[in-house]
């Protein structure tokens, strides 16, 4: 592929004079989806800027053909759609799902947690990431902070980014841990506790005595900087007994990075699934990918690293209760919207499993997929990925038609795998399923690694899917 530049001021990628937008957008996303809710703000933004009419969850919604839609329930959760002017009911819905999550650590209540002089924080992991990848490398912290608005007497939400280092999970020195390089366990609560500064000079007896990990002396320094840190990013004074509760995640402070000989990969936290994320986004606000008929959705669910079982979650009734909503607002009959669930296509957008080339007996001999193969299908008779022989056809058509490089691919036999929202929705939604998404080393890595041309063949994908004149 062709040589892609890095314009470092403009944290931009270029592909010879002209840009790689597919990547771009990629990247501003990486960089402004630091948790989230800024995932699912952002994804917002992109549609806004595309036109779309924001409906409010709980109000009486008036749909008119040929128009545009999104909710955003939850504030990690939105499902956007289009009414395509000859929609009639009969024809087909299709729809596209991904995830704004991904693995990590995650700010537990009343955090502060002391050892002597150093400032800690006490933290839990959320979805199943590699542990020792965390270990040694600055940390942001990003999500949203409650606060009590005393102006009107409720609740505030403030999100927040601090978009700057502010903590470290040391690891043992070698000298300490003479078997390290061989394999060690991690201990969630013990080796991943995030060290957040000093105390230097404030120490008090309790907080010093020997042979004491922590003790009952107590200083705020976590909800004072939360304080601070609201203040300045709101541009009015925050106490800190005016802060709740929060929802706080700590980010890998690294943008992604173009490397490769001939600039062909792609470095960066959260691939999975951002990759997906702007890839549905970008098909669902491209004008080009617009057929005149049936209803085009995306929806982008939260806690698909955790097993989707909440209100945001894909395993709730978030979409059937929101496909619903937009049946009866059209005017559909219970009948007539049973039809158009029936006669639909469901397609999971989430990251696959490439082939490491320095341990490839961990991948399935004959199916095994690798960077630069384009869009990956993934296959499971145990389902653990939705889909059957009938819809991969059509997956496999479509992608020929539009000349698109795509490959069936499947886990090792002897190893589990992860999961995907595909087996969930269509358990819920009986319509035609697949999983899909772009092949990734070291997935739930702190740092991914994936193919930029991927990227392309993925985004072409998704908007032919939704472009595709005749049913599915």
């Amino acid at each position: 592929m062709p040589l892609i530049k890095y314009h470092k001021r403009s944290h931009e990628f270029k592909e010879d004079n002209s840009m790689n937008e597919n990547v771009n957008q990629l990247l501003k996303l990486i960089s402004k989806g630091t948790s989230p809710y800024h995932v699912a703000a952002e994804a917002e933004a992109q549609l806004q800027n595309a036109g779309f009419q924001k409906l409010e969850w709980d109000q009486h919604w008036e749909l008119q053909k040929g128009q545009n839609y999104y909710v955003a329930p939850f504030r990690t959760a939105l499902i956007a759609f289009r009414v395509n002017q000859d929609f009639t009911g009969d024809d087909q819905t299709r729809i596209l799902s991904a995830h704004v999550d991904s693995p990590g650590l995650r700010i537990k209540a009343e955090a502060e947690y002391p050892y002597k002089s150093y400032r800690r924080l006490n933290a839990e992991g959320y979805g199943g990431f590699i542990n020792h990848t965390w270990m040694d490398r600055p940390l942001g912290m990003s999500g949203v902070v409650i606060i009590n608005d005393r102006t009107v007497g409720r609740p505030l939400t403030c999100y927040l980014d601090c978009r700057r280092p502010l903590f470290i999970v040391p690891n043992l020195s070698i000298h300490m841990s003479r078997e390290i390089n061989k394999g060690s366990e991690l201990n969630l609560q013990v080796d991943l506790i995030p060290l957040a500064g000093l105390a230097m000079g404030q120490e008090t007896e309790a907080n010093t005595e020997a042979n004491t990990e922590q003790s009952d002396y107590k200083e705020a320094y976590f909800i004072q900087f939360l304080a601070r840190e609201i203040s300045r990013s709101w541009g009015q004074e925050v106490n800190q007994e005016d802060i709740i509760s929060y929802d706080l995640g700590l980010y890998v402070v690294q943008e992604g990075i173009i490397c490769g000989m001939e600039g062909e990969l792609l470095a960066a936290p959260r691939l999975d699934n951002l990759s997906s994320v702007q890839a549905a986004v970008s098909a669902m606000t491209d004008g080009d990918s617009r057929r005149s008929d049936g209803l085009d959705l995306i929806a982008l669910f939260d806690h698909e690293e955790i097993g989707s079982l909440s209100k945001n979650g894909g395993a709730g009734n978030l979409l059937p209760f929101t496909l619903e909503r937009i049946g009866s607002s059209l005017g559909l009959t219970r009948d007539a919207y049973l039809r158009t669930i029936a006669g639909g296509f469901l397609l999971s957008a989430d990251a696959a499993h490439a082939v490491n080339p320095n341990r490839p007996e961990k991948y399935d001999p004959t199916s095994g997929i690798r960077l630069g193969d384009g869009v990956a299908v993934k296959c499971s008779s145990k389902q653990n990925y939705a889909g059957d022989a009938e819809t991969w056809a059509i997956l496999k058509i479509l992608a020929e038609n539009h000349a698109i490089p795509c490959r069936f691919t499947y886990i090792r036999s002897d190893i589990p795998g992860g999961g995907t929202l595909g087996p969930i929705l269509s358990s819920a939604l009986p319509m035609r399923s697949a999983d899909i998404g772009i092949p990734l080393l070291a997935m739930h890595s702190a740092i991914e690694t994936m193919s930029c041309s991927d990227q392309e063949h993925l985004c072409k994908f998704l908007k032919a899917f939704f472009s595709e004149p005749s049913r599915l």
